[in-house]
């Protein structure tokens, strides 16, 4: 495979994303069971509470622009200073609106003093993420090792910090404010590294670009906002209708598995580029291209699936002590949606290629209702663990069995079919030197 340059150059990529997210489970495993232990289930529960209400409004601050800024990059090149120009303008707007939207809920929900501050410190994080504009330049083209600098720079400083404060016997607040510096590092390591490659850029907006790129994403910035709605909305509610220690159990679950997330991300990000300029030129190859990515999430999903069946309760008492025995239970069910994630990642990338937008915004809406409903229905009968099945219904909902519903998407959804099935799965897998190149 590496004889080949193609495959080469995005193997190479993935490599340094590989790396730079190795690095980041591994500190994040031992951190955030050492947060977790010295917070305790409840101010833990209370930390993830704040953050998931951020994410909720991370669509707004994004505006659904990342997919399509990397699209035209690797289009129009010459174009450079007035797409990230005029991307970085529309991010700025988009933490302002971001944070109005984090403003009002937290006036309406009537929160107490601890967790509003505690909020607003982590929305202030919105406006240094806007400069994630230039890690689209280096996604467009496959420098995937300026992000990883940036980001494990910026994660092994923190952790030092978070360290720090436990050491030091830190109140809650102090935890959200070094999560909101490592947004801040990040957004200074992505500039300078920027500026390093391209001193003779000036960066402009163009507002005719900035219409075509709001038309092309206003679906996204829905249906991302029903994404976090539905892979949040449950930790509110669990905070509502239980207690804020119930959410620290299930929070301590779903870290592991968001955590191990890390796959799909990396292979998506770095095969993007290939994606789409194979969907350019060859159908089949670029059909190819998307079942070989299934072989390789379902492989891989599969795997963690089966190790956490059998070793969820070791694995959380090795890491978050025997306080949170529940979290066991919930991290045997919330596993699944590893593979519901990788299939979501992969098809929401193939529908911005096929400038499918309206499909991710109709499937996303279905998985968020989904997911409300559920709770609703589950959470006051079985708790927390009501909640995991909950979100896997909906990830499978959003992710898979909605494809099947547009005939757009149909094809998409036969592919993914296929590479459920082990038959199949077996005899193209051995191909899959040939169906990546």
């Amino acid at each position: 495979m590496l004889n080949n340059q193609v495959i080469a150059k995005y193997f190479f990529n993935t490599s340094w994303l590989g790396l730079e997210k190795l690095v980041r489970i591994g500190l994040s495993i031992i951190i955030g069971a050492l947060v977790a232990r010295y917070l305790g289930p409840e101010q833990f529960g209370m930390l993830n509470f704040a953050i998931a209400m951020v994410l909720l409004f991370s669509t707004l601050s994004t505006l659904g622009l990342e997919g399509i800024i990397v699209r035209e990059l690797v289009q129009f090149p010459s174009q450079t200073e007035r797409i990230l120009g005029t991307g970085l303008v529309l991010r700025l707007i988009g933490f302002l609106l971001a944070a109005t939207g984090v403003l009002w809920v937290t006036r309406v929900l009537g929160l107490n003093s601890l967790l509003t501050s505690l909020i607003l410190v982590l929305a202030a994080g919105y406006f240094f993420q806007s400069f994630q504009v230039f890690d689209y330049y280096f996604q467009a083209h496959v420098l995937a090792r300026y992000s990883s600098y940036s980001q494990l720079l910026s994660l092994i400083f923190t952790s030092a910090a978070k360290i720090g404060l436990i050491l030091l016997n830190a109140p809650l607040i102090w935890f959200g404010v070094v999560t909101l510096s490592e947004s801040i590092l990040i957004a200074s390591f992505f500039f300078l590294f920027f500026w390093f490659m391209e001193k003779r850029v000036c960066l402009r907006f163009d507002s005719s670009l900035a219409k075509k790129f709001l038309k092309n994403s206003w679906p996204l910035i829905f249906s991302g906002a029903f994404v976090s709605i539905y892979i949040r909305i449950d930790q509110i509610m669990i905070n509502e209708m239980v207690s804020s220690s119930a959410v620290g159990y299930y929070s301590a679950a779903v870290s592991i598995c968001e955590i191990l997330y890390f796959f799909p991300m990396i292979i998506n990000t770095s095969l993007f580029p290939a994606i789409i300029q194979s969907q350019q030129s060859d159908k089949n190859h670029y059909r190819n291209r998307q079942q070989s990515l299934y072989y390789l999430l379902i492989l891989f999903s599969l795997g963690t699936i089966l190790f956490f069946l059998f070793f969820s309760k070791p694995v959380v008492y090795l890491l978050f002590g025997h306080n949170y025995h529940s979290a066991a239970d919930v991290l045997r069910i919330y596993i699944w949606t590893s593979l519901f994630v990788g299939f979501g990642v992969t098809s929401e990338r193939t529908l911005l290629v096929e400038n499918l937008q309206h499909i991710s915004l109709l499937r996303t809406l279905l998985g968020g209702a989904t997911n409300v409903i559920l709770n609703l229905l589950f959470i006051p009968r079985w708790g927390i663990v009501g909640a995991a099945w909950a979100t896997v219904i909906a990830q499978a909902v959003a992710c898979y069995l909605s494809l099947a519903l547009f005939k757009e998407t149909r094809e998409t959804f036969i592919l993914m079919s296929e590479s459920l099935n082990p038959f199949h799965f077996v005899k193209k897998f051995r191909n899959l030197p040939k169906l990546i190149a």
